[in-house]
């Protein structure tokens, strides 16, 4: 599997919206977010958060499976990211900015369950951090404790550089000549076109404040611990594959310091609801159903 920093996301077979899934605009303090819905219920029960050059598109094949359970969910791009417009500079991004949108959204809802994958987990953690009345449950879907580990902080910081510097065009036309070089297949041409146009449609500066997060965010395992011991049910879970964001050691730990034990997902790497939703749909309704709500 490739290392390389920039394809944390699997993405679906198709992208075509499943059946009983709608895309919606859910407002927040800073703007309007873009989402898809799946399940009955107007508001969500359950509230997806995506990762780092990800979007809501990587929830699509667990989406109708969380439904067919009962459950209502709302997978959202982040400001900045693809259909989430957001200020071209970085200083209009930060892990507390992303955060309070979970926030808003939350407290509108009336209460949810929280997934955060990767990226996504790190601003889940921040929103639940600075509330966790709104929210039933937290899962962490593939995330770590903080800052990802140092190997891959220099294609980060290549990345962080050429943003000022080059267009979103520009990049991912670099981006795609490294992955050739690296040996990564080129996906088929529906997912290609799909990934282009969600990478240049993206703001560079929430492109590069969340690389920047990525190398710097400080381990806030312990905070996060307070508010687990405090009566906020809590799920670690990982692919047995990854091998791209954060190593299973380290999750596995943050899971023992937060009270409790990382759930391994057999045949998933970093994106267990693209590469086996069904596995996940099952472990997220057996634990959400546990943590009442």
């Amino acid at each position: 599997m490739s290392d390389h920093i920039l394809l944390f996301v699997s993405i679906p077979p198709s992208l075509r919206l499943p059946s009983g899934v709608e895309p919606l605009t859910v407002a927040t303090r800073t703007g309007e977010l873009a989402a898809l819905r799946s399940g009955e219920a107007p508001l969500p029960d359950i509230l997806m958060v995506p990762g780092f050059t990800g979007s809501k598109e990587d929830f699509l094949p667990l989406l109708p499976l969380m439904a067919e359970r009962g459950w209502t969910s709302w997978a959202i791009d982040q400001h900045g990211q693809y259909q989430s417009t957001g200020p071209a500079e970085d200083r209009g991004y930060s892990l507390t900015g992303w955060g309070r949108d979970v926030l808003d959204l939350a407290r509108h809802a009336g209460g949810v369950h929280l997934l955060g994958h990767s990226f996504g987990g790190l601003v889940s953690r921040e929103a639940v951090l600075v509330d966790a009345e709104p929210f039933h449950s937290l899962t962490l879907l593939d995330s770590g404790p903080g800052a990802l580990p140092e190997r891959h902080h220099n294609r980060l910081a290549l990345l962080m550089s050429v943003i000022p510097e080059l267009t979103m065009e520009q990049i991912w036309q670099a981006k795609t000549e490294l992955e050739r070089a690296d040996g990564v297949p080129a996906p088929p041409t529906e997912i290609a076109e799909f990934l282009h146009t969600r990478w240049i449609t993206g703001s560079p500066g929430a492109l590069h404040a969340m690389a920047r997060a990525l190398t710097r965010c400080p381990d806030r395992t312990v905070d996060l611990a307070q508010v687990v011991a405090a009566g906020l049910p809590c799920l670690v879970a990982y692919g047995e594959h990854d091998d791209t964001s954060w190593h299973p050691d380290e999750m596995a730990l943050m899971a023992t310091q937060l009270g409790t034990t990382a759930v391994v997902i057999p045949g998933a790497a970093h994106s267990p609801a693209v590469e086996t939703p069904a596995a996940l749909a099952e472990l997220l309704d057996r634990f959400l159903r546990q943590s009442g709500e």
